[in-house]
């Protein structure tokens, strides 16, 4: 059985255009299986790397009404990085 990591390099993966070439959220090269569902007569969906940990803090809590003084507080108590 292939490994998860091993699959990013397999030829016949390659040559049925599964794979896909990006960056990670922090630029580096990657590559990843793409989605197995294509829908006839539409555009194949662009995936984005996922977020790294506490990427979108600020913004998901200040969505939640949280201002900049409360998420100062909520860092400084190791809540947040």
């Amino acid at each position: 059985m292939a490994r998860l990591a091993e699959l990013v390099h397999d030829p016949q993966l390659e040559a049925a255009g599964i794979l896909r070439a990006g960056q990670d959220s922090r630029g580096r090269a990657v590559r990843s299986i793409a989605s197995p569902i294509s829908v006839e007569g539409s555009a194949p969906v662009e995936t984005r790397p996922a977020p790294s940990i506490g990427q979108h803090t600020d913004e998901v809590l200040a969505g939640l009404g949280y201002d900049d003084g409360a998420r100062a507080a909520l860092r400084s108590r190791g809540a947040i990085r």
